[in-house]
């Protein structure tokens, strides 16, 4: 028999308190050699948990199971650098938002694919209805998908309940990554299971390391909050690389690092340009030290070994410098940051946008691309975005099916046996040069090449209903003009060419004429039939 969906999980309004969080100790690493088992402090696999050494240690842990590659403290070390970054650095921001609004963007709409168009048509109706309140909280499926991304990216992965109302309505919930977590005294056995069952990280293993359950923690440190949410009835949000991963890493790890002395030498840089800037023009007098201005220098510096006096005036926005000799004006130039150093930051970036999968002329500028190399670019650009949409889809048809499953058993949808035949059609895809994407795809429709599906997908549009829409604007025109005396002249195919460009003719037909007999009409010459070979 099988569980019913879980209920919707109930949380106080106080904080997450750290002693409920931050495991004392770690499962499954405790069973390894130390060498094996911790590397710089205990932080495994990932130097990113790691940021506030800066020394680069040689040891590297042994190969072992992916799942304890990264601790439960390390996972939220990474969680808390990485939302860190995220908030505070604006250029990790707008690369996590821009691989945000590509994967989400304005489509994900679901279009049933079995044979019952009807019911299809029903239940799609029902779907966008109940993704207005699909969510617990009360948000949309978009800004749900939106929060479901950004954590995966972020965190490394987002949990979503299948849950209920009280009338059994179907709803969703979102769990923060850091919600799912083993404390150091629980034990497989508190949750059921077999022997051979492991809990690593908040998720539930059976022997295959097929997850069967995840543990949400609640702010009780003493876990009495903690709910134990059986994998049939929950989806983990995430972008797994390894097999027996568990659990996932976020996206920045392998730049963490990097990113925090990108942050670090920008900040530096801002503070050294802004004591240079205020620093507008060095005068340049003659005589010695003592001069009938020194009763205004009132202050002295020492500048390379020599005690130079200075002269501040409206708190420091005009200095006065007296030098050794020579009577003028000189600005003051500097060059801070040098082009050295933007180009070697640049560089840095480069290296995080690439671990993102993301090209970094997106992000600050096209200048020297050409055309060739900007659709290259995008079109790396658009396998991310595909790889993300790949994870997110895949959480996003179990959702569907089991939203449709539940509107089916409340009797809200009728029965169809075909009710898990669904596709979804995806955002647009990016493009540089519209007009001549429309243009090669005209061409390639006319040619076979390509089919009216493939065409309006790649718009984010369904071809049906805007094949049906075309259709009854053709339908609508042509009984326009059937109405209008004044067009009676004119063709149909004529009219519809001024609307509908390639679909008809471009001139309107001719008056048919009789056929004329070459041998029978006198001012037509008869076709000259003698062979001219010889000539």
């Amino acid at each position: 028999m099988k569980k019913k969906p879980s209920k919707a999980i109930s949380r106080p309004k106080s904080p997450v308190k750290a002693k409920g969080t931050l495991p004392a100790k770690t499962t499954g690493n405790d069973k390894l050699p130390k060498k094996q088992a911790f590397v710089r402090g205990g932080y495994g696999l990932y130097r990113g948990a790691d940021y506030q050494s800066r020394q680069r240690a040689p040891l590297i842990p042994l190969p072992r199971d992916a799942k304890y590659d990264c601790s439960s403290f390390s996972q939220l070390r990474l969680m808390a650098l990485g939302r860190f970054m995220d908030s505070n650095v604006s250029w990790i921001r707008g690369l996590v938002n821009e691989i945000c609004n590509n994967v989400v963007g304005a489509g994900w709409t679901p279009v049933f694919e079995g044979k019952n168009q009807n019911w299809g048509h029903q239940a799609e109706t029902w779907l966008v209805n109940w993704h207005k309140v699909c969510d617990v909280r009360g948000q949309q499926m978009k800004t749900v998908m939106w929060q479901a991304l950004r954590g995966t990216i972020v965190d490394g992965d987002q949990l979503s309940i299948l849950t209920e109302t009280n009338t059994h309505y179907p709803q969703v919930q979102q769990i923060p990554a850091h919600r799912i977590s083993t404390r150091s005294y629980q034990s497989t056995e508190q949750f059921g299971g077999d022997a051979n069952a492991q809990m690593q990280n908040g998720v539930k293993t059976d022997k295959l390391g097929r997850p069967v359950g995840y543990l949400v923690t609640g702010d009780d440190p003493e876990g009495n909050e903690d709910e134990f949410v059986a994998a049939q009835n929950a989806h983990l949000i995430a972008g797994q690389e390894w097999v027996a991963q568990g659990r996932g890493v976020t996206a920045m790890a392998s730049f963490l690092n990097e990113a925090v002395d990108i942050d670090d030498l920008s900040e530096l840089l801002k503070f050294a340009a802004k004591i240079l800037a205020s620093i507008a023009l060095i005068e340049n007098v003659e005589g010695d030290d003592e001069g009938d201005d020194e009763e205004f220098l009132n202050e002295t510096s020492l500048q390379n070994g020599k005690e130079m006096a200075i002269e501040e005036i409206y708190g420091g926005m005009i200095r006065k410098f007296r030098a050794g000799s020579g009577g003028k004006l000189e600005a003051f130039e500097h060059q801070q940051p040098s082009t050295n150093i933007q180009e070697w930051r640049r560089e840095l970036m480069r290296g995080c946008y690439a671990a993102m999968g993301w090209p970094i002329e997106l992000a600050l500028d096209f200048k020297g691309l050409t055309g060739s190399n900007t659709r290259a670019i995008l079109e790396k650009a658009q396998k991310t975005v595909e790889y993300w949409q790949t994870i997110l889809g895949y959480w996003y048809y179990r959702v569907t099916c089991y939203a449709i499953a539940k509107a089916m058993k409340l009797g809200l949808l009728p029965w169809n046996p075909e009710w898990y035949k669904w596709d979804f059609q995806l955002p647009k895809k990016m493009t540089v040069d519209a007009g001549r994407d429309s243009q090669q795809d005209r061409a390639n429709v006319a040619a076979g090449l390509t089919t009216l599906s493939a065409v309006f997908g790649k718009n984010g549009l369904r071809w049906k209903p805007e094949t049906d829409q075309w259709l009854d604007e053709v339908e609508y025109l042509v009984e326009g003009i059937n109405k209008r005396p004044a067009l009676k002249e004119l063709t149909v195919q004529y009219i519809l060419s001024q609307r509908f460009v390639n679909t008809f003719s471009g001139k309107p037909a001719a008056p048919e004429k009789p056929a004329e007999d070459p041998e029978t009409d006198p001012e037509t010459p008869a076709e000259d039939k003698t062979d001219k070979t010889e000539e």
